[in-house]
């Protein structure tokens, strides 16, 4: 595996920096660069999630033409507690998807459709009724895959927006 790192690194930084040619011998600086800025700049803002939908999304479309949806996805994570007994905690994550995701979301999932998702955390603030200002979490989607046993035989590809 390293070897194929350092394969890596040496093919797309010797060719593109100088600095790099002149510290050849700091194998270990060359591969930090490389994860550094090949690898680790697409981790950030970035979430996967498998779960299930709460209930079937439904498709808008906005005044501007775009396509919109927003749907629940429940993760379930299962642990055993102090007295050895089996717990299940149960999250709901609120996501957005907008386009061709949105559409084919729509589509193709309903409630209860095993889903996995890409996607990236979004803040919003607000105000309520009482004037609290408040903050909601979405995750928007980048790209989907249906997990659904039955619809993964139809539907085998991922899908990007």
């Amino acid at each position: 595996m390293s070897l194929l790192i350092n394969e890596l690194a040496e093919t797309y930084l010797f060719r593109t920096t100088t600095w790099i040619d002149a510290h050849k011998e700091r194998k270990g600086a060359i591969i930090y660069l490389f994860f550094k800025l090949f690898i680790m700049k697409n981790f950030k803002n970035s979430v996967q999630l498998i779960g299930y939908l709460g209930k079937g999304p439904e498709l808008q479309k906005l005044d501007s033409g775009a396509l919109l949806t927003k749907f629940s996805l429940a993760t379930n994570e299962t642990y055993k507690n102090s007295k050895g007994a089996s717990v299940t905690d149960t999250q709901w994550h609120n996501l957005i998807a907008w386009g061709k995701a949105a559409e084919l979301i729509c589509k193709y999932a309903k409630k209860g459709s095993e889903l996995m998702i890409q996607g990236k955390l979004k803040y919003n603030n607000y105000e309520d009724k009482e004037g609290n200002k408040k903050t909601s979490t979405q995750i928007v989607v980048n790209e989907f895959m249906l997990l659904d046993k039955k619809k993964a035989t139809e539907e085998s590809e991922t899908i990007s927006s």
